[in-house]
């Protein structure tokens, strides 16, 4: 049961270590898989000699304040359409009150977000690093099989002309540039649900590990071994002009309606090259675009069909347009999105583990 913020505060006063200490139990594990990923950014910036720079974090906190208050408003209106639509209470403001009441007295819930928003926010810092890190721990050198290994799939063609027979027009891909865009949204605020605890216990905490699995494995372990860069730096890297033509098309769209990757591929290359330290970590295999909205469609299905149903699009949308836009090739989707389904199934079977050490460590403290 939620703890009110009456009866939190008698705890703390009571025994505030042990009142703490209760409140800590649910994440521990979380913490203890972020604590041994920070191990592993430092050990790899001593063995890079590479100063950590945790300006990400910086980045993360500043759009993480901003998301906070959104998440929060799209809260009160959902409140708002379910009293309309479902609850129909007699006094609505009272029922409100009581509901913004329940939501802030919960002293469990309030000890979870600034718990996790940390863990969170820590673990995307590291990441940041790891990512920046890619090239200089194995450079460049799977762009040409890739290249290959998409043409293989697709009966020798490009993929991205395969998106360009049906999004080949400069309005149309600002569309899909806008959903590609979005996606970092989108990520926040299912973060947001599973911080917040607007889920089911343990769906949240099957999310949170397979979100972090899927970034762990695919955006740094996988990252490392296959290390590529992507279709849009393939003629940078001397490997040829087999993508100028999508190039130079995205450029020419860009003069009629605004193609805005164009502008985060140049930022990323400049930092690459040196010239900024501006937006830093290019890295193609596998797409995490792609991963992770997989995760988040895989946690909407357990929420309820029908948004399973519209994040699958959205996830589709985000495939296309890492191919369409030059960012990715196709085989990088496809692997994000078989790293996601196997996070997700390990992430409920260390779940399950993960419940039952809570359960043993909550019956010590009682007994204690």
């Amino acid at each position: 049961m939620p703890t009110s913020t009456a009866a939190a505060l008698r705890g703390v006063a009571a025994s505030p270590f042990r009142f703490l200490g209760k409140s800590f139990i649910p994440y521990l594990g979380l913490a203890a898989l972020i604590a041994m990923f920070s191990a592993a950014t430092l050990a790899t910036s001593a063995f890079l000699e590479r100063p950590l720079d945790y300006g990400m974090a910086a980045r993360l906190s500043q759009l993480y304040s901003v998301m906070v208050p959104v998440f929060l408003g799209l809260l009160l209106i959902g409140a708002f359409v379910r009293m309309a639509l479902v609850e129909k209470p007699k006094s609505p403001s009272r029922h409100l009150a009581q509901k913004i009441r329940a939501f802030f007295g919960d002293a469990d819930r309030l000890v979870g977000m600034a718990v996790m928003s940390f863990l969170v926010v820590l673990f995307m810092a590291n990441f940041g690093f790891m990512k920046d890190s890619i090239p200089l721990l194995h450079p460049f050198s799977w762009d040409s099989a890739f290249h290959k290994l998409d043409r293989l799939l697709f009966a020798g063609t490009d993929p991205w002309r395969l998106t360009f027979a049906i999004f080949g027009t400069p309005l149309a891909t600002t569309a899909i540039n806008a959903v590609y865009h979005a996606w970092v949204f989108v990520i926040y605020l299912f973060l947001l649900a599973a911080v917040c605890s607007v889920l089911e216990k343990r769906t949240k905490i099957v999310f949170l590990y397979a979100f972090m699995f899927t970034w762990m494995i695919g955006g740094v372990l996988l990252a490392i071994v296959l290390s590529s860069a992507g279709p849009v730096y393939f003629a940078r890297l001397g490997l040829g002009s087999d993508f100028e033509p999508l190039m130079t098309t995205l450029r020419q769209f860009n003069d009629v309606s605004p193609v805005w990757s164009l502008t985060v591929q140049e930022m990323l290359w400049d930092s690459y090259s040196g010239k900024t330290s501006m937006l830093s970590g290019i890295s193609a295999m596998p797409s995490m675009h792609v991963a992770s909205t997989t995760i988040v469609t895989l946690l909407a299905y357990r929420i309820n069909r029908k948004f399973g149903h519209l994040m699958l699009v959205f996830t589709a949308l985000i495939f296309i347009g890492s191919v369409h836009l030059g960012w990715h090739y196709a085989a990088d989707g496809l692997l994000g999105i078989l790293v996601a389904i196997a996070s997700w199934h390990t992430a409920k079977w260390v779940a399950t583990r993960d419940e039952a050490f809570q359960r043993w460590v909550l019956g010590r403290a009682e007994v204690d």
